[in-house]
């Protein structure tokens, strides 16, 4: 039996993660919550066990996209959601990203999730 695909999700909106958070364990995903980047990357340093990252762009200090670019470092390959309440860019998304602009619905928010998170098809 498989575990659970573990999602970072970082937001520094508490009511946001909360929602979040829910929606995502209601499926079955194992959450962990941060409210910034920095507190993230600090775990991510200790294990590299996440299968997903979902991040709101907007954060103080290290920014959503900074935030993907040093998780990547530390686990290559890691997918991303970006979550932006305002800053729409896709132009700094890279390989394996996804732009879910807020508000969205629990319904597309799952979608994003569950396409960035399954693994990639590879033919040999």
């Amino acid at each position: 039996m498989s575990s659970a695909p573990t999602v970072l999700l970082v937001d520094p909106d508490g009511a946001v993660r909360d929602t979040l958070r829910a929606v995502l364990e209601e499926v079955g995903y194992k959450v962990i919550g941060y409210e910034n980047g920095e507190a993230a990357l600090a775990d991510l340093k200790d294990t590299c066990a996440a299968n997903l990252l979902v991040t709101e762009v907007r954060l103080p200090n290290l920014d959503g996209w900074q935030l993907a670019r040093d998780a990547r470092r530390l686990c290559p390959g890691l997918p991303v959601v970006f979550i932006p309440s305002h800053d729409k860019s896709r132009s700094k998304q890279g390989k394996r990203s996804f732009v879910l602009p807020k508000p969205f619905g629990a319904r597309a928010f799952l979608v994003a999730v569950q396409l960035m998170a399954s693994p990639l098809v590879t033919y040999h």
